[in-house]
């Protein structure tokens, strides 16, 4: 079995991408996780143990996996993806300002 690294999840298609040191990414499936582990357990960056699929090696789309297999225990705690932020929410005690700008008379 090989080792890499998990480089892209697509959670909404149940699916992702494996890095290697040589070669090209290896596509997996979110079915081709093996029994106890979850595929929502897994976050990138990850390192993970897989087996090629042999029987696919037919079409020109790349190698994909068919095992895959997380390697020692509990996945990096995964930072935010650039772009994506949480909005600061203010104390429920808080009073809103009121512009300055409204109420002038020039």
């Amino acid at each position: 079995m090989a080792i890499g690294t998990i480089k892209k999840l697509f959670v909404d298609k149940h699916c992702g991408f494996i890095a290697v040191a040589q070669g090209p990414d290896v596509f997996f499936h979110g079915t081709t996780v093996t029994a106890g582990n979850d595929f929502r357990s897994l976050a990138v960056g990850q390192r993970v143990e897989y087996e090629l699929d042999t029987q696919d090696q037919a079409d020109d789309r790349g190698p994909r996996a068919a095992r895959v297999r997380p390697l020692g225990g509990a996945a990096p705690a995964a930072a935010p993806p650039p772009g994506e932020f949480r909005p600061l929410r203010r104390h429920r005690a808080a009073r809103a300002k009121k512009p300055t700008w409204r109420n002038k008379s020039d």
